[in-house]
């Protein structure tokens, strides 16, 4: 498992989807008449019928993001629960706490050492509804101090050969719901049965099946719905936290990337609302667009000239019109949707909630927020002839240029996505309006 300051993670859950699908794998879960009562989620990768697990956080983020976001949890285990796999980072930084808790049960695997952290939540996810089940459970095993908190215990059947019906026996005393696992033959099959076992799995009731979809380019659409909502300088805390919390995966990579080195935190931030109060409502927006952007299938170099032209607007747009920071910024961070998203800028915008003078600054320039989107992609080409943007001198679109070069360069370390060469040595090179090419001169 990675340490705190590793934001890997985030970068890669949406990033690099898997061959233009989204899989998860399930197995079912029955009772002793063979009917579903839920289904355990697997992560899978192309081309493997079997897990490749390299990395537990991953896997539990990109086996939520392909449910929730790409497939749908109806289309996966239709009206039963989803048994998800929960690794240590998962329960005690509060991700869990995005998902359904009526459809969901926190799967606790038996790596997870179940110290106070652990235990303290766990016991917040009991107090919002979730069942928790122990995964291959063992008395004396890490998470035996969990047993208290439990609903369901799994009991893989290979541990258990000599002294099953004991165990379920003394589990089912508890009133907990007992689960077999590793029940492979129908003898086996009578055996969990008749020691009283609940639930039952393995290749006897079912191998584990595939099931994809295809990742839909309306996601980014409605990812981009939600920053357009982000661009309304009016709306309050609690109407941010709830925007946010409507996108698992969003959620969950903003947080990875608050409490990562890059913000230095004396604390964990394992809210949403605790992250909005702890660094202030617009540091947050800015960081959902931010973390959002980087969920985008594009090259390094766009997201890095998308980020460094949304801030140059933004520095260029306060000199003239100071309390517009945070709209000047949306109109820098989505003049490359074209781009992005493969469609014109006009298509792009219809799609979005988007206030009028942003729609103008975005399809034709118009405005003094198209003024100075204008004024930004001159710079980049080095236009000089055309800067004149409501008398700002040429000391200011340089000034703007280095910040934002600077501050773009920071963001995309704090995201995991810096690279060695983004901003060093670039050549001039010849672009379309979604492309930045550097200044090589200095306008006169």
């Amino acid at each position: 498992m990675g340490s705190d300051g590793d934001v890997s993670v985030v970068a890669r859950v949406l990033e690099t989807p898997s061959e233009g699908a989204a899989l998860v794998g399930r197995q079912p879960i029955v009772d002793r008449h063979m009917r579903v009562l839920g289904y355990e989620m697997l992560f899978r990768s192309p081309g493997a019928t079997s897990a490749l697990i390299d990395d537990g956080d991953r896997c539990t983020a990109e086996v939520v993001v392909n449910t929730f976001v790409d497939i749908g949890l109806d289309a996966v285990v239709g009206e039963t629960q989803a048994f998800l796999n929960a690794t240590r980072r998962f329960i005690v930084d509060g991700f869990a706490l995005q998902l359904p808790p009526d459809r969901v049960v926190i799967e606790v695997l038996e790596d997870v050492t179940a110290d106070a952290e652990v235990i303290a939540a766990i016991q917040t996810l009991k107090t919002q509804g979730f069942q928790i089940a122990l995964d291959d459970f063992r008395p004396g095993g890490p998470t035996a101090p969990l047993l208290a908190l439990a609903d369901i215990v799994k009991l893989d059947l290979r541990d258990w050969d000599t002294n099953l019906t004991e165990q379920v026996q003394a589990l089912s005393e508890r009133g907990t719901t007992v689960v077999v696992e590793r029940v492979e033959t129908a003898a086996q099959f009578e055996a969990c049965v008749a020691a009283g076992a609940t639930g039952f799995q393995g290749y006897y009731v079912a191998h584990p099946a595939m099931v994809s979809a295809p990742r839909q380019k309306s996601l980014r659409v409605t990812t981009l719905r939600l920053l357009a909502l982000l661009s309304d300088d009016s709306i309050t805390t609690s109407q941010l936290d709830e925007a946010i919390s409507c996108d698992v995966s969003l959620s969950y990579k903003l947080l990875k990337v608050i409490n990562s080195a890059g913000f230095a935190l004396a604390t964990r931030v394992t809210s949403l609302h605790q992250a909005i109060m702890y660094l202030g409502r617009d540091r947050i927006r800015q960081w959902v667009r931010l973390v959002a952007l980087a969920g985008f299938e594009q090259r390094e170099s766009v997201i890095a000239n998308t980020l460094t032209r949304a801030h140059m607007c933004q520095s260029l747009g306060v000199t003239l019109e100071p309390h517009r920071g945070q709209t000047f910024f949306t109109v820098g961070l989505f003049s490359t949707l074209d781009t992005l998203l493969g469609m014109t800028m006009g298509e792009a915008v219809a799609a979005l909630p988007l206030s009028e003078d942003i729609n103008d600054a975005l399809v034709g320039h118009r405005g003094i927020l198209g003024e100075v989107l204008a004024a930004t992609e001159a710079y980049e080409r080095c236009a000089w002839e055309e800067l004149s943007c409501h008398g700002l001198a040429p000391a200011d679109y340089r000034r703007a240029w280095l910040e934002a070069i600077q501050w773009a360069r920071q963001t995309e370390r704090e995201l995991g996505r810096a690279t060695k060469t983004q901003f060093r040595g670039q050549v001039k090179r010849r672009g379309t309006r979604g492309t930045v090419r550097p200044m090589l001169r200095r306008p006169a």
